[in-house]
Formats: structure tokens, C-alpha cells, sequence
């Protein structure tokens, strides 16, 4: 579940390149220009993913996790 790092609009959504190769799917809930209002439980979306191993899935979305997929505006309601 990909989700915002805080409330406000949303300016942008990347996908790391890295990521590419284990992308199998993805579906988005909300796209640009959407008002997050809840941003610690309101999905902007789903990634799925494919690994060769769990050490490989450990490796990508836990040590090198990524918080940036989700670029917001600039807002003072934050």
C-alpha cells in the first residue's frame, strides 16, 4: 500500500526505477492534484511486486525502503 507522508495535495507520483524490475502491477486510488486528507491510514494506491527470494524482498522494501513515491505540494494545513 503506497500512502502520503502528510496531508495535502498530491503534486506527483514516482516510481522508483530501481523498483521496475519487481513491478509486476499497480493500481492507483488517487492520482494528481488529489486532496489527502488522512495520510497515515488513506491509500494512494497499491504496488505488487515479484522476488526471486525473500532476501531479496527484505533487501529492497525494508533496507532499502523508500518514503518518497508520493510527492505533496507545499500546504500549511499540514
Amino acid at each position: 500500500m503506497v500512502l502520503a507522508s502528510h496531508n495535502g495535495k498530491i503534486k506527483n507520483i514516482i516510481i522508483p526505477k530501481e523498483y521496475n524490475k519487481y513491478l509486476i502491477d499497480e493500481f492507483w486510488l488517487q492520482k494528481t492534484g488529489y486532496d489527502v486528507t488522512h495520510y497515515d491510514t488513506e491509500a494512494i494506491g497499491f504496488l505488487f511486486f515479484m522476488f526471486h527470494s525473500q532476501e531479496e524482498m527484505y533487501r529492497v522494501l525494508i533496507d532499502e525502503y523508500r518514503n518518497d513515491l508520493i510527492v505533496m505540494e507545499d500546504s500549511e494545513n499540514e
